[in-house]
């Protein structure tokens, strides 16, 4: 997963007595309003709502939606990629965010094999992966991928998102997603002229070799490449 949106830290609850802990629960609430009301997030309202007093960064929203999903937190810690050496010299001007990473370790209801879900905070667009080609290689490397996709605003339909769209529809066996993503041009575009695009996603196990466009309803502002077995 990545996003503008700052990592933030883990809230200490053993610290936290019963009116802090309210007082998070209602802010992650209010960071969750927008998604809950309309379906999907405004970015320039959550920029406020996940910086209170007792809600830093989009971890504690991460957490508290997994624990009611009833999954079993087992670690958080930091996740950097290694620089790549660069022969074209450093990039002119600064990207929106510094490349900052966290994998939460996690068991799943009744299963005791650990899964990870990493989050990134990055600038996606093309000039901001200038300043961090490891995050690009770092995506490619998850192939073949399931990804999902919610984005803001229609981003991945300009130009400014040439290098992570591609990215996207090279490692993708399958992608979901709704209108505000990938044109459904560009994803044809990468399917056989001969097999026609389908609208649903098969739970079949078996790799294919073309891409699967699909449509189905948003559900977070960030785009999502799992890998089909437990990582």
């Amino acid at each position: 997963m990545f996003g503008l949106e700052h990592i933030g830290e883990v809230p200490d609850i053993e610290a936290m007595n019963e009116r802090t802990i309210l007082l998070l629960l209602a802010d992650v609430r209010t960071a969750m309003s927008s998604f809950l009301a309309r379906n999907y997030f405004i970015t320039g309202s959550m920029a406020k709502q996940l910086r209170t007093s007792q809600l830093h960064g989009v971890l504690p929203v991460f957490m508290l939606s997994m624990a009611l999903t009833g999954v079993d937190i087992v670690r958080i810690v930091p996740h950097g990629l290694a620089p790549l050496s660069r022969t074209d010299g450093v990039p002119e001007g600064k990207p929106l965010r510094d490349l900052k990473g966290v994998t939460i370790e996690f068991h799943a209801p009744g299963s005791t094999i650990t899964q990870r879900v990493h989050y990134f905070t990055v600038d996606a667009t093309d000039r901001g992966l200038t300043h961090y080609p490891e995050f690009l290689a770092f995506v490619r490397n998850l192939a073949p991928t399931t990804t999902f996709i919610k984005s803001a605003s229609y981003l991945l339909h300009s130009n400014k998102f040439n290098e992570m769209r591609s990215a996207l529809l090279d490692i993708s066996d399958y992608v979901v997603q709704d209108d505000s993503c990938n044109c459904m041009g560009a994803m044809a575009a990468r399917s056989r002229p001969s097999a026609a695009p389908s609208r649903s996603v098969s739970t079949a196990p078996t790799r294919r070799k073309r891409l699967r466009p699909c449509r189905s309803p948003s559900a977070i502002n960030i785009a999502i490449s799992a890998t089909r077995a437990p990582i």
